[in-house]
């Protein structure tokens, strides 16, 4: 009799995630077809995990973005989900990226954070870490966080808002112009309202990708 419940309770699950209902405790991705859910993080990893491809449909265009030249400044308005995990901010030229990687805040109140360069357009292959503020932390409250983000020549600076005293940086390349913004467990989206607060004349913003 247990034998049989085991399986009994193995097609139900089955038959519950082909009906397209994802585990949520695993924070997972639904694929368009509803035949397979896949971790979050890996949606958009260049690899097709799903079997209709839908994990890696619209990787760039589907990122919230903003046009972010040298000397310009853009407020970030993140509504970050607990499935959500990680904030990653990506900024852009025509063949590479940076990346930074906010992990939350740790016990004396400053970001946890890692950066890269020389990371593909999509940013989930990069060189090793050029910087590691490690250490341990909490994830990020459910809500909204707000972060300022500069482009200075040659390097990208973020901080919450408020907290000027706690950068995060990493190098960028001098025709990197464009920032995206995405979970690092893309389970789902992840809005963001970009504010310019300083831009070159002729710059535009946007929520979506290019």
């Amino acid at each position: 009799m247990p034998a049989k419940s085991l399986i009994l309770l193995g097609l139900l699950a089955a038959v519950s995630t082909a009906a397209g209902e994802c585990d949520w405790v695993f924070d997972e991705f639904q694929c368009k077809d509803g035949s397979k859910c896949i971790a979050g993080y890996e949606r958009c990893n260049g690899h097709r995990d799903c079997p209709d491809g839908s994990d890696e449909v619209r990787c760039l265009r589907a990122l919230p973005s903003v046009a972010l030249p040298a000397n310009a400044s853009v407020t970030a308005r993140v509504q970050l989900g607990e499935e959500h995990k990680h904030i990653q901010l990506y900024l852009c030229g025509a063949q590479h990226c940076s990346l930074m990687e906010l992990f939350g805040e740790g016990d004396d109140g400053f970001l946890r954070y890692w950066s890269y360069t020389n990371c593909t357009r999509r940013g989930r292959s990069c060189d090793a870490p050029t910087y590691r503020r490690d250490g341990d932390y909490l994830h990020f409250e459910e809500g909204e966080l707000v972060l300022e983000v500069q482009h200075r020549p040659g390097q990208l600076a973020v901080w919450r808002l408020g907290r000027p005293d706690d950068e995060a940086v990493v190098a960028v390349g001098a025709d990197y112009a464009r920032l995206r913004v995405r979970p690092y467990n893309w389970a789902t989206d992840m809005p963001v309202q970009f504010t310019v607060s300083r831009f070159k004349k002729g710059a535009a913003c946007t929520n979506q990708g290019e």
